[in-house]
């Protein structure tokens, strides 16, 4: 029969008050910001004008409210802390919405000064991110002492825990420590077999008690997690399932909440709710933009094929884009209007005839530029996994594995694969590797660097044909 260890009431009383104390620091911050903006920026203490001193501390409270809502005081132990600051500018910028409505609904903006207002909320922002560099500094001198340290146990397959124990090993300054490993038998059918789990005891003597236990099975061993969860019922650790997904390809995964139900969400597109909104107003403003300032040398492409080739001057074909849906893309026209009589080949753009210039065109990808209108209609992304032919479509997704989930954003005129060097006649595998990684780690910040990339490589990328 398995020992009951004891519980641990000060890790859990430690964290709960380490919460208590970030909200604290928080508030006490964002009233100090701006308390010490309004005295530089009038000359004098904020408790002499009192709707400011008010409008400081209602806000610190709201602040602490938005962020916990935001999930900023939930443990980051082992997790990016660059999500972390990401969510606390958020939970500023909700802060300021909320001001700024709370200021028009009242009529009371008059009384408020915005530089004071934009300048405070700055100055706390900094100061909270400042804070917490400086304690992660110090934590993670405390995790490379050995203190502050989490005790894990790990059970499951060899070849997961494996990989776990490995990662936490790269990760010393993460704050865990696996003291314990026990193995399922992997030959026994459905894990029934498991008398060496059933002997596990956190407390055995010379190994220290553990805090956490992590089972570390493929999701075809439901019955094996049923059963082990079943054997430290009575355990007081905290208990995780860090399922084995090393031969799925993932796409944004994360766990989800459906109808009252837990789902582990597997491969997800990332356009939706406000990243649908930001890719959407990126993609019309940057389109709008693009066919202004380049409306001269639109027209005077244009002009150049109809005099030297005669119409028509846009090639149009048809395209697989988000969702599997087709659309036409429009191209200025670089090749004879029948060079594709006799059917279109896979590759070899450098041996297909060209009108007058229109290897130049395509080499500076200026034949690309129509495609902004593509992008104007929301047709397509400016960046994004570049859409192919139906028929070659068809063809590829058997071969390629993962190839479909490209369709899970909108194409785009250029992307992540492009300005890497992966485009025309270069390896298809590896270009839709590259696609995956863009939208598994898309941002507003990425597309921009891909577009400051395509700027600085059309002139010089020799695959471009």
């Amino acid at each position: 029969m398995t020992r009951q260890p004891p519980a641990n009431p000060a890790r859990n009383g430690a964290m709960h008050y380490m919460h208590w104390l970030a909200k604290t620091v928080d508030a006490i911050l964002i009233y100090l910001a701006g308390a010490f903006t309004f005295w530089a920026y009038f000359g004098y203490p904020i408790w002499q004008w009192e709707r400011y001193q008010w409008m400081t501390t209602l806000s610190s409270l709201a602040a602490v409210y938005l962020f916990s809502a935001g999930g900023v005081y939930r443990s980051w132990r082992g997790a990016l802390r660059g999500s972390l600051f990401l969510r606390l500018m958020r939970g500023y910028t909700y802060l300021a919405a909320l001001i700024v409505a709370y200021l028009y609904l009242t009529k009371a903006g008059h009384h408020f000064s915005r530089l004071w207002f934009g300048i405070w909320l700055s100055t706390a922002c900094a100061a909270c991110i400042i804070t917490r560099l400086i304690a992660y500094a110090l934590l993670n001198r405390l995790r490379g002492a050995g203190y502050n340290t989490r005790h894990i146990a790990l059970i499951g397959s060899q070849n997961a825990c494996r990989d776990i124990y490995r990662s936490v090993r790269r990760e010393p300054l993460s704050g865990y420590r696996i003291t314990q490993i026990r193995l399922t038998d992997a030959d026994t059918a459905h894990y029934n077999d498991i008398d060496d789990i059933r002997a596990y005891d956190p407390t055995h003597d010379g190994e220290p008690p553990c805090d956490e236990i992590w089972i570390c099975l493929p999701l075809t061993d439901a019955n094996a997690v049923s059963e082990i969860l079943d054997t430290l019922k009575y355990s007081t650790a905290n208990i995780r399932y860090i399922p084995d997904l090393r031969n799925i390809r993932l796409i944004n995964y994360r766990a989800s909440n459906l109808v009252g139900h837990y789902a582990l969400d597997l491969s997800i597109s990332p356009m939706h709710g406000g990243k649908r909104f930001a890719k959407w107003l990126e993609d019309k403003t940057i389109a709008i933009l693009a066919l202004i300032l380049l409306s001269p040398l639109l027209i005077l492409v244009a002009l150049w094929i109809r005099v030297t080739s005669g119409s028509p001057v846009f090639y149009r074909q048809e395209r697989v884009g988000w969702n599997g849906d087709t659309f036409n893309i429009i191209k200025y026209r670089t090749m004879p209007v029948d060079n594709e009589k006799s059917g279109s080949t896979w590759g070899g753009a450098a041996e297909k005839p060209t009108i007058p210039l229109g290897r130049w065109l395509r080499r500076l990808s200026i034949d690309e530029l129509p495609q902004f209108w593509n992008v104007l209609k929301g047709e397509m992304s400016v960046v994004g996994p570049r859409p192919e032919r139906p028929q070659y479509v068809e063809q590829f997704k058997s071969q390629i594995p993962g190839y479909m989930q490209k369709h899970m954003v909108k194409a785009g005129i250029t992307g992540w694969a492009q300005v890497n060097g992966w485009r025309g006649d270069t390896d298809l595998e590896e270009r839709i590797n590259y696609d995956l990684w863009y939208i598994n780690n898309w941002s507003l910040a990425l597309d921009l660097k891909i577009i400051a990339l395509t700027a600085l490589r059309v002139f010089h990328d020799r695959h471009a044909q």
